[in-house]
């Protein structure tokens, strides 16, 4: 499934967790490393190695946060920039992936991978 993403997304230059990352910071940001860790569901190490890529292409601002333990995460003008390019490109992966899927089994997918997230956050 990611790899449908990831082609979809390819003339954004995006993978779709960094897709995934631009629009969560777009909505919530700016975000300390374990918000947004909590927010993607994603362990910190995934995450930060993830987020050193988007701040080498500039996509991400990693900054100080409210105090010495811990840093602040936000788009850059090249981010929003980039994510309102690919918007499109997801919005055309997800007409596809629900057109081949069937919008049916899209929700009962949906709903099982919540009760599974909810599962794993129980053993947290």
């Amino acid at each position: 499934m990611a790899q449908v993403y990831d082609r979809h997304l390819q003339p954004a230059d995006l993978k779709n967790t960094q897709f995934a990352l631009l629009a969560t910071l777009s909505l919530e940001g700016p975000l300390s490393v374990n918000a947004l860790a909590e927010e993607m569901a994603m362990d910190r190490t995934t995450l930060t190695r993830n987020l050193k890529v988007l701040d080498r292409r500039d996509l991400v601002k990693i900054g100080p946060g409210p105090d010495a333990r811990t840093k602040s995460i936000d788009l850059t003008r090249a981010g929003r920039a980039r994510l309102k390019k690919a918007l499109p490109l997801w919005q055309n992966a997800q007409a596809h992936v629900l057109n081949q899927f069937g919008s049916g089994s899209w929700r009962t997918l949906q709903k099982e991978l919540k009760e599974m997230e909810e599962l794993a956050r129980a053993f947290e």
